[in-house]
């Protein structure tokens, strides 16, 4: 069954999907909002606001969640991204409308003090020192900094550590009362509901809510890359590791779904396969031990990564030597059909693996509205399989362009 769209007068957007297979349901209450929003000096509030909104209100206190919805048979959790924050739930259908007046509340009353602000404060800076155990991470946040000039984009999700440090109550709550309201936000249904049912019940949860949402920033785009940009990271760790990052256009562009295949004849859908040609030449022949791509799906201009784990033995040039041999075969030798066959299939079975469960469709309903590519996601699969070889070799040339590239080392020093 398709998906059932309704606009509430105070804006806030309600999409439900029938889906009858279990008796189960997952609800989605995604905010347009991440770290592509965030002022100079505020970059992790968006993070920082999602683990605060655990901490409750006067109706529900901080703790009562956590045994009213396992009582009844569910699962709740949240993330950040750059583009927006999603809060989802998952349990039996029957207990499924329970869900919104909570996150109604949660949207207009949430309360926290200076000691809460300053607990997260440290729970978040004890996240990131996890982070900084993790080579790839340095090299990552390293490679994302250096692709962009200005856009938020180029900031960490999580915050720099000079940022967490200053960020207080006030500002907190300033970012609280800007973008959690019904015109900046999307509910999403997935499951074994009616979706009448559903509206009525989000119409009588949500409608008496005053919309205050202030439109979404425009975050004017960098520039394109006109030079490569190189970084080296030196810090303990035991294998060097090599990054390359490339500028591609946003979500909506319609070269996002050849670069989706571009990515799956390099390293497989979805992640590494070893019929890849990334797994073949640098991990069979013994190169590295994982090699990798992936392309954003952003709102702005996100970037196609290349990610590559040394063996210890080998020197980086030598392996970005091998990568870049990789990178100029794709483009200029066309993929064979059957090849190409290969990847398509493997590439929409990934996207509909993906969203098989309720809760993954559930939250692609949601980040799909607020991304602008809500009717895409719907027709992605025929998209997919639309792609020619003309249309991978096209993207590779114009997208993969080794003067317009960051190039990231990782270079391990062993402690004495």
């Amino acid at each position: 069954m398709g998906v059932t769209t309704h606009r509430l007068t105070n804006g806030l957007t309600v999409m439900v999907k029938e889906w009858h297979a279990a008796p189960v349901a997952a609800c989605c209450l995604g905010y347009a909002v991440g770290a592509r929003d965030e002022q100079p000096g505020q970059a992790g509030i968006s993070h920082w606001l999602e683990h605060l909104m655990f901490r409750g209100t006067a109706r529900y206190p901080r703790g009562r969640l956590d045994r009213l919805i396992p009582r009844n048979g569910g699962s709740f959790n949240a993330f950040t991204t750059y583009d927006y924050t999603a809060y989802y739930v998952t349990m039996p259908a029957a207990s499924i409308m329970m869900m919104l007046p909570i996150e109604a509340d949660r949207m207009t009353e949430l309360s926290f003090t200076d000691d809460d602000v300053a607990n997260e404060r440290t729970v978040i800076l004890a996240e990131r020192a996890g982070l900084e155990n993790d080579p790839d991470w340095w090299l990552g946040e390293a490679v994302q900094a250096a692709a962009y000039d200005a856009h938020p984009y180029r900031n960490p999700v999580i915050g720099w550590r000079e940022d967490l440090a200053r960020i207080g109550t006030a500002d907190l709550r300033q970012h609280y009362q800007a973008f959690y309201q019904p015109g900046n936000a999307v509910l999403a249904l997935v499951g074994a509901v009616d979706a009448a049912q559903v509206i009525d019940a989000a119409e009588a949860a949500f409608g008496g809510i005053a919309d205050g949402a202030v439109p979404r920033p425009v975050i004017p785009a960098d520039p394109w890359p006109t030079a490569e940009r190189r970084v080296t990271v030196r810090r303990p760790g035991v294998a060097p590791a090599l990054a390359l990052a490339f500028r591609v256009p946003d979500c909506r562009h319609p070269d996002l779904v050849p670069l989706l295949v571009l990515d799956g004849v390099l390293s497989g859908a979805g992640g590494t396969n070893r019929s890849a040609r990334l797994y073949r030449a640098l991990v069979e022949r013994r190169y590295a031990t994982a090699a990798g791509s992936s392309v954003d799906f952003a709102l702005d201009q996100g970037t196609f990564q290349f990610g590559v784990t040394l063996h210890q033995d080998q020197a980086p040039e030598v392996v970005e030597r091998v990568l870049r041999d990789e990178i100029d075969r794709v483009q200029q030798e066309p993929v064979a059909e059957h090849e190409l066959a290969r990847v398509r299939k493997q590439v929409r079975a990934q996207r509909a693996f993906a969203g098989e469960s309720v809760t993954n469709q559930a939250i692609n309903l949601a980040s799909w509205h607020i991304l602008g590519i809500a009717e895409r996601g719907e027709r992605l699969a025929d998209e997919i399989a639309a792609v020619s070889s003309d249309d991978v070799l096209r993207v590779a040339r114009q997208y993969l362009d080794q003067c317009r590239g960051v190039v990231g080392v990782f270079v391990p020093e062993h402690a004495e």
